[in-house]
């Protein structure tokens, strides 16, 4: 008890027990994950946290940003770099949070992550990222 006791201090100090204890949440995701059980249910949920995505990124360079939005049964892609913008349909991956559009005549895929997995030096301090590959992120500051 007498070790435990400074950690149980720690933890209130820092906004309660909960800020120690991720165990709710954990068992709030594997609740979420037991009640997924045809492929149809997973691709409903899949598709409501890729609309947590929506909206505005901000990439490293000046004036580069990442916008995404519902277009059809897909997902509109806007991509500003230096002024000029791109504009793409994309369409989420089944079973994966990412989601799969053609650029230049290749398939490229949004992922989350953080700036530090992005590659990005300018980026690494962002908790969360949509990287389309490595040392190309659009970050903000949350989902």
């Amino acid at each position: 008890m007498k070790k435990f006791l400074p950690f149980l201090l720690l933890c209130f100090s820092l906004g309660g027990l909960a800020a120690c204890d991720d165990s709710d949440k954990i068992r709030r995701n594997a609740a979420t994950q037991e009640n997924i059980n045809t492929p149809q249910q997973t691709e409903i949920v899949l598709k409501d946290r890729l609309q947590q995505w929506f909206g505005s990124w901000r990439g490293a360079e000046e004036g580069s940003s990442l916008s995404i939005g519902k277009s059809g049964d897909g997902y509109g892609i806007v991509i500003t770099k230096a002024g000029k913008e791109e504009r793409y349909l994309g369409v989420g991956v089944a079973g994966q949070m990412k989601i799969r559009f053609r650029r230049n005549d290749q398939e490229e895929f949004l992922r989350l992550g953080t700036g530090r997995d992005s590659g990005v030096a300018a980026l690494a301090g962002q908790a969360y990222c949509l990287i389309v590959q490595t040392g190309e992120a659009y970050c903000r500051d949350k989902i």
